[in-house]
Protein backbone atom coordinates (compact mmCIF):
# COMPACT_ATOMS: atom_id res chain seq x y z
CA UNK A 1 0.00 0.00 0.00
CA UNK A 2 3.42 2.23 1.03
CA UNK A 3 4.41 1.78 -2.74
CA UNK A 4 1.15 2.74 -4.55
CA UNK A 5 0.54 5.81 -2.34
CA UNK A 6 3.96 7.10 -3.43
CA UNK A 7 3.22 6.08 -6.72
CA UNK A 8 0.36 7.52 -7.16
CA UNK A 9 1.49 11.04 -5.33
CA UNK A 10 4.51 11.08 -8.43
CA UNK A 11 2.08 10.37 -10.99
CA UNK A 12 -0.74 12.94 -10.12
CA UNK A 13 2.32 15.37 -9.05
CA UNK A 14 3.70 14.86 -12.46
CA UNK A 15 -0.30 15.77 -14.01
CA UNK A 16 -0.41 18.64 -11.73
CA UNK A 17 2.87 20.25 -13.43
CA UNK A 18 1.67 18.95 -16.74
CA UNK A 19 -2.07 20.74 -16.24
CA UNK A 20 0.07 23.62 -15.06
CA UNK A 21 2.21 24.03 -17.96
CA UNK A 22 -0.74 23.76 -20.54
CA UNK A 23 -2.78 26.58 -18.21
CA UNK A 24 0.05 29.02 -18.10
CA UNK A 25 -0.43 29.73 -21.48
CA UNK A 26 -3.78 30.88 -21.22
CA UNK A 27 -4.32 34.47 -19.90
CA UNK A 28 -5.12 34.40 -16.04
CA UNK A 29 -6.50 37.62 -15.48
CA UNK A 30 -7.54 39.10 -12.06
CA UNK A 31 -9.44 38.40 -9.18
CA UNK A 32 -12.18 40.42 -10.51
CA UNK A 33 -11.98 39.24 -13.77
CA UNK A 34 -10.77 36.04 -14.08
CA UNK A 35 -9.68 34.52 -17.04
CA UNK A 36 -9.25 30.91 -18.57
CA UNK A 37 -6.22 29.97 -17.43
CA UNK A 38 -7.38 30.80 -13.85
CA UNK A 39 -9.75 27.90 -12.80
CA UNK A 40 -6.95 25.17 -14.32
CA UNK A 41 -3.89 26.55 -12.46
CA UNK A 42 -5.74 26.99 -9.26
CA UNK A 43 -6.73 23.25 -9.53
CA UNK A 44 -3.28 22.12 -10.77
CA UNK A 45 -1.54 23.81 -7.68
CA UNK A 46 -3.92 22.07 -5.07
CA UNK A 47 -3.67 18.96 -7.34
CA UNK A 48 0.10 19.14 -6.50
CA UNK A 49 0.23 19.91 -3.36
CA UNK A 50 -2.34 17.02 -2.63
CA UNK A 51 -0.08 14.34 -4.95
CA UNK A 52 3.13 15.67 -2.79
CA UNK A 53 0.78 15.41 0.94
CA UNK A 54 0.63 11.87 -0.05
CA UNK A 55 4.02 11.43 -1.16
CA UNK A 56 5.60 12.43 1.90
CA UNK A 57 2.86 10.75 4.09
CA UNK A 58 3.92 7.01 2.26
CA UNK A 59 6.92 8.16 3.12
CA UNK A 60 6.92 8.77 7.00
CA UNK A 61 4.43 5.77 7.01
CA UNK A 62 6.23 2.27 8.81
CA UNK A 63 3.63 -0.45 7.93
CA UNK A 64 0.64 -0.66 5.36
CA UNK A 65 -2.35 -1.84 7.71
CA UNK A 66 -4.35 -4.44 6.09
CA UNK A 67 -7.65 -2.87 4.01
CA UNK A 68 -11.20 -3.34 5.78
CA UNK A 69 -13.57 -3.69 2.99
CA UNK A 70 -16.84 -1.73 4.13
CA UNK A 71 -19.82 -3.65 5.03
CA UNK A 72 -22.98 -3.36 3.63
CA UNK A 73 -23.90 -0.11 5.30
CA UNK A 74 -21.23 1.47 3.65
CA UNK A 75 -22.05 0.04 0.28
CA UNK A 76 -25.36 1.84 0.70
CA UNK A 77 -24.39 4.35 1.50
CA UNK A 78 -21.70 4.51 -1.17
CA UNK A 79 -24.65 3.99 -3.62
CA UNK A 80 -26.72 6.75 -2.59
CA UNK A 81 -23.79 9.07 -3.31
CA UNK A 82 -23.35 7.85 -6.89
CA UNK A 83 -27.00 7.59 -7.02
CA UNK A 84 -27.23 11.36 -6.18
CA UNK A 85 -24.59 12.51 -8.86
CA UNK A 86 -26.87 11.30 -11.42
CA UNK A 87 -30.08 12.29 -10.08
CA UNK A 88 -28.25 16.39 -9.60
CA UNK A 89 -28.10 16.03 -13.30
CA UNK A 90 -31.54 14.72 -13.83
CA UNK A 91 -32.96 16.96 -11.35
CA UNK A 92 -30.73 20.77 -12.54
CA UNK A 93 -33.33 22.04 -15.24
CA UNK A 94 -36.26 21.02 -13.60
CA UNK A 95 -36.00 22.16 -9.67
CA UNK A 96 -32.97 24.91 -10.45
CA UNK A 97 -29.50 25.12 -9.30
CA UNK A 98 -30.58 26.31 -5.58
CA UNK A 99 -32.84 23.65 -4.70
CA UNK A 100 -31.24 21.03 -6.41
CA UNK A 101 -27.35 21.79 -4.77
CA UNK A 102 -28.92 21.62 -1.35
CA UNK A 103 -30.68 17.81 -1.77
CA UNK A 104 -27.42 16.88 -3.33
CA UNK A 105 -25.17 18.30 -0.63
CA UNK A 106 -27.91 16.63 1.84
CA UNK A 107 -27.64 13.28 0.76
CA UNK A 108 -23.85 13.01 0.31
CA UNK A 109 -23.60 14.87 3.44
CA UNK A 110 -25.60 12.92 5.45
CA UNK A 111 -24.54 9.16 4.19
CA UNK A 112 -20.72 9.84 2.98
CA UNK A 113 -19.71 10.37 6.90
CA UNK A 114 -22.63 11.28 8.88
CA UNK A 115 -22.24 14.48 11.32
CA UNK A 116 -25.28 13.52 13.44
CA UNK A 117 -28.82 14.95 12.85
CA UNK A 118 -28.16 19.14 12.34
CA UNK A 119 -24.42 18.73 10.88
CA UNK A 120 -25.49 17.78 6.98
CA UNK A 121 -28.23 20.39 7.07
CA UNK A 122 -25.33 23.31 7.94
CA UNK A 123 -22.79 22.05 5.83
CA UNK A 124 -25.54 21.79 3.12
CA UNK A 125 -27.05 25.51 3.64
CA UNK A 126 -23.52 26.41 4.10
CA UNK A 127 -22.09 24.61 0.53
CA UNK A 128 -25.26 25.70 -1.34
CA UNK A 129 -24.70 29.32 -0.50
CA UNK A 130 -21.19 29.47 -0.68
CA UNK A 131 -21.82 27.99 -4.68
CA UNK A 132 -24.03 30.49 -5.26
CA UNK A 133 -22.43 33.44 -4.28
CA UNK A 134 -19.09 32.33 -6.20
CA UNK A 135 -20.14 31.03 -9.28
CA UNK A 136 -24.02 32.89 -9.42
CA UNK A 137 -22.93 36.34 -7.25
CA UNK A 138 -19.23 36.81 -8.39
CA UNK A 139 -18.79 34.62 -11.55
CA UNK A 140 -22.35 36.10 -13.02
CA UNK A 141 -22.40 32.17 -14.32
CA UNK A 142 -26.26 31.74 -15.40
CA UNK A 143 -28.05 28.24 -13.75
CA UNK A 144 -31.48 27.05 -14.09
CA UNK A 145 -33.51 28.62 -11.86
CA UNK A 146 -36.68 26.21 -11.70
CA UNK A 147 -39.24 25.90 -9.53
CA UNK A 148 -38.46 28.39 -6.67
CA UNK A 149 -37.18 31.08 -9.10
CA UNK A 150 -33.76 31.39 -7.79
Amino acid sequence: MRDRDKYCGIGFLIFAIFIGVQASRFPFGSLRRVGPGFFPLVLALLLAVLSLTLFIKAMRRQEAKPIDWPGRQAALALGLVVAAVFGYSLLLNPLGFLLTTLLFCLVVYKFSDPYGRFGPIVASLIATFASILFFKVWLGIPFPTGVLGY
